[in-house]
């Protein structure tokens, strides 16, 4: 058996994800990370319908219990986590986070056409008992479409199966 070692990334240490100050001075959030990063980010690329839709009052951020950038909002605290903070600013970070959602895109897409094989169903007839189009069914297996919970959920359901089905012992998998 070959292991494989991943490659630590720097955003793979707490200096990297540790938010050590953050403060507002139109229209932009200052965020300094321990690894001493100074980040700028204007409120206007926090572009989630969440965020909109809480109105967050940045002149009153702060760094919140767990570490984010919190702001109150229409409806309580609102909270920006290092990640989202970082995917907005490291064109590095971002991509591998893309290529980790890739990989767990086609390790589940996987799954889902293993688990139609064991009910010795074509594409066609699991998108007609998912209710879905014959190329959702073919991207998904393919590791081409992103992940969906929803979407999942459903296909797993045509098969009779729930959430658990998708996990797989490594024993087993060998």
């Amino acid at each position: 058996m070959i292991a494989t070692i991943a490659k630590r990334q720097r955003w793979d240490t707490g200096e990297y994800q540790r938010i050590v100050s953050v403060r507002f001075r139109e229209p932009n959030l200052h965020v300094a990370f321990a690894n001493g990063d100074d980040i700028v980010v204007p409120t206007a690329r926090f572009e989630t319908a969440y965020l909109r839709e809480q109105s967050p009052d940045w002149t009153r951020v702060a760094l919140g219990p767990n570490g984010e950038v919190a702001a109150p909002g229409k409806n309580g605290v609102v909270g920006v986590p290092w990640d989202y903070l970082r995917l907005l600013t490291d064109p590095a970070f971002a991509a591998d986070e893309e290529e980790q959602a890739l990989a767990t895109a086609r390790r589940v897409g996987a799954r889902l056409r293993a688990l139609r094989g064991e009910q010795d169903w074509s594409e066609g007839e699991m998108a007609t008992h998912a209710g879905v189009p014959l190329q959702i069914v073919e991207d998904v297996e393919a590791g081409r479409h992103p992940l969906d919970l929803r979407l999942h959920d459903r296909l797993l359901k045509a098969m009779g199966l729930d959430a658990r089905a998708l996990i797989v012992d490594q024993d087993e998998a060998r």
